[in-house]
């Protein structure tokens, strides 16, 4: 009857019944927030028994087949999924939200209607769609969000850090240029994954080439210093990684710029020779691997 006293009563209660402060205090913040804007979680408990019933609830729906549409969110999935969502960032803390899924699609056991996969696949797309409206709201460009949750989109700490540190790159007076060369790297192999995999769908032998660079097989100078500058960007862009330290990670990744082109100018990739063509190929993986480790840079625009 009198909805606004939803957890505070459960709070009087359970202090009338001599509960501990933080357990009396965790029954009304995990009704937290109640709608956009409201208060967040405060204290540990109320933290994680708010994420844990909101989740609890989400992972349930879609497991029965009550998704919300376009009209319809009769359980308020998606005020719930953004009330995760900001408790989190509000919270700093690393919280994987596909290992907390994976939990509570476990804890259900046999009682989903539809497979623990397909359940974690909406389950995680629904939480990216929060993700990219809150960060939308926050004022950060759409593309930028898309090609950084592209990468990566689990924690949503860690994924925000990046979409910033992204824009940061993005604003940058040089950026067209170091975005078009980057570009240049992902589409390429891009393009080759999929000719292989119609080779392959056609009955044919795909060409293959591992993630290790042979030195050895350099013809050009180019290829020499841009092997040699995406190894010296490789391992400073690890620490930067451990350490969050995104923007300074982008910072440095940009200056693959110079010999990147200067690789693109110097040799043709899809070389006659199948092994040359093969250590290029890898080269330019590897380099693509170590983009997108912070997002997907083909889908930033220019």
């Amino acid at each position: 009857e009198f909805p606004k006293l939803q957890g505070i009563m459960g709070r009087i209660y359970a202090e009338r019944s001599g509960e501990p402060k933080d357990v009396a205090g965790a029954i009304e913040e995990h009704y937290l927030p109640l709608f956009a804007g409201d208060t967040l979680p405060e204290s540990v408990a109320g933290t994680l028994v708010s994420i844990a019933d909101k989740l609890d609830t989400i992972v349930g729906c879609f497991g029965v087949d009550l998704i919300p549409t376009g009209t319809s969110d009769p359980f308020a999935l998606r005020r719930q999924a953004l009330g995760i969502i900001h408790t989190i960032l509000a919270g700093s803390t690393s919280i994987s939200l596909k290992s907390i899924t994976d939990k509570a699609i476990s804890l259900f056991g046999d009682k989903l209607s539809a497979s623990p996969e397909q359940v974690r696949s909406n389950v995680l797309m629904f939480f990216r769609h929060r993700l990219e409206n809150v960060m939308v709201e926050s004022g950060f460009s759409k593309d930028v969000i898309d090609a950084a949750l592209s990468a990566s989109c689990d924690d949503p700490v860690s994924d925000s850090a990046r979409i910033a540190a992204l824009e940061n790159l993005k604003n940058r007076p040089d950026f067209a240029p170091i975005a078009i060369a980057f570009k240049r790297v992902v589409n390429i192999i891009k393009q080759q994954r999929k000719l292989q995999a119609e080779l392959i769908r056609k009955g044919g032998e795909a060409l293959t080439y591992e993630d290790t660079v042979n030195s050895g097989l350099f013809q050009e100078q180019c290829e020499s210093d841009l092997y040699e500058a995406f190894d010296q960007t490789a391992r400073k862009v690890a620490d930067y990684l451990q350490d969050r330290a995104y923007d300074r990670g982008l910072q440095q990744i940009a200056h693959l710029k110079k010999p990147v082109d200067a690789f693109f100018d110097g040799v043709m990739v899809l070389a006659e020779e199948p092994e040359l063509q093969k250590n290029r190929l890898a080269l330019l993986n590897s380099i693509a691997g170590l983009f997108g480790q912070f997002a997907d840079f083909s889908k930033l625009a220019t």
